[in-house]
């Protein structure tokens, strides 16, 4: 592999790390607010 396709690599997985942390943050976020509407 030549070192730009691998930095773009670097840089791709990074970007998906960050998006799978923000989606299961507001996913969380999500199932505990169902959950509150579900309890009251």
């Amino acid at each position: 592999m030549t070192s730009v396709s691998s930095s773009m690599l670097a840089g791709f997985i990074s970007t998906m790390l960050k998006l799978l942390s923000v989606i299961s943050k507001c996913h969380r976020f999500i199932l505990k607010s169902s959950a509150e509407r579900y309890v009251s």
